[in-house]
């Protein structure tokens, strides 16, 4: 320091000793308490900054029965791409068309083809089953951006942004399988059930926001209560 912090004097750069020539106040502690109490101030910020972030995802997530059955059926929608969800009559390759009769047809491909020419013979020249891929990749995508965004449900526009990414993927999904189906596929169980729970997936939204807000509630009141009963009587 250039100068003391107690009578101001002013030091040499070269000045290396503890305490001041003049007045004798120590240099290196001087006011430590008051750098505690502002290291203790911030430190109290950042852990109640933390505190908020987990609690936040805590209740969007397992903290309320309706973000649990929300993540529920988002996972449901992958596991439910493994039961026939169209039926491809154009295809020879493929018949019931689900995640695991297309992971079996690319590793064991008809007629002792490879891989990427089975990809490029049925896949690329059939549309109907290049949209039915694309359905399933958009269900599996939108799964992850819905289990993601549910993290952040608590936050100002997490409901908003919840509906929003719910109801593409409904319309997407939705729009890929009636032109699948236009161009020869049939929709299967599978199909009518995703479509079930990505509507769930987002009536839930609903009730999952009004639990976040009641809880955000009963958190701000509580430093009130804690005051009150702490207050002599």
């Amino acid at each position: 320091m250039n100068k003391c912090p107690n009578c101001g004097r002013k030091l040499s750069p070269f000045y290396f000793k503890q305490c001041c020539p003049g007045c004798k106040a120590n240099l290196l502690y001087f006011d430590m308490s008051a750098q505690l109490e502002k290291d203790k101030a911030r430190a109290e910020h950042e852990f109640s900054a933390v505190s908020r972030l987990l609690n936040g995802i805590k209740i969007s997530t397992i903290g309320c029965v309706w973000g649990v059955f929300r993540i529920i059926a988002e996972i449901l929608q992958i596991c439910l791409l493994f039961i026939p969800v169209y039926y491809m009559n154009s295809s020879e390759a493929v018949g019931s068309l689900s995640a695991l009769s297309l992971i079996k047809a690319v590793i064991n491909p008809p007629g002792g083809m490879s891989a990427g020419s089975f990809i490029t013979e049925y896949v690329l020249n059939s549309r109907a089953l290049l949209l039915a891929v694309a359905a399933f990749i958009l269900v599996i995508l939108f799964a992850v951006i819905c289990a993601l965004g549910q993290l952040f449900s608590y936050t100002k526009n997490g409901k908003r942004r919840n509906f929003c990414v719910s109801a593409v993927q409904t319309a997407v999904f939705l729009a890929l399988s009636i032109a699948a189906a236009a161009n020869g596929a049939i929709l299967a169980g599978g199909f009518y059930a995703e479509i079930a729970l990505m509507v769930v997936s987002l009536v839930v939204i609903f009730p999952l926001d009004k639990a976040i807000k009641k809880h955000a509630c009963a958190e701000s009141a509580k430093p009130a209560a804690q005051a009150q009963a702490a207050a002599p009587k």
